[in-house]
């Protein structure tokens, strides 16, 4: 469940995954229907950590210490175009138990290009956690 307010306004209720890499020790959330998306990525320094992950923009992504977290959202606006935000900054709280993981998240996104920024929040709730192959992606 995630909304969104700003310079745009909406809400949506997503299907949601998430998907552990151990190789990278990186977890990843997709909330993905149709055209709507919400990707979540948490940088963990060993496994999956309990509790807030600070959002920092996609630029300093990597000189960023961990635990962290990189989001970016698109949708379709009432014009029929697709828009999206990536994150500048905020808080993703997780709360994994064994395989399953909940949490939720509050974060500052900004278009790619311009200054119109929107604030998403939103929730996870009893996701399995899978764990990727070898190398993961």
């Amino acid at each position: 469940v995630l909304e969104w307010t700003g310079t745009s306004r909406g809400r949506a209720v997503l299907p949601a995954t998430v998907a552990w890499c151990p190789s990278n020790r990186v977890a990843t959330l997709e909330a993905i229907s149709t055209d709507t998306g919400l990707i979540i990525t948490v940088l963990e320094n060993d496994s999956l950590s309990r509790g807030p992950h600070q959002v920092v923009s996609p630029e300093i992504r990597d000189a960023s210490p961990r635990p962290s977290a990189v989001a970016a959202i698109r949708w379709v606006n009432d014009s029929g175009a697709l828009v999206g935000f990536r994150s500048v900054s905020g808080v993703v709280d997780v709360q994994p138990d064994g395989n399953i993981a909940s949490g939720s998240f509050q974060m500052l996104m900004r278009k790619p290009v311009g200054l119109d920024t929107v604030v998403v929040r939103g929730d996870f709730r009893g996701l399995a956690v899978t764990a990727g192959a070898v190398g993961c992606p």
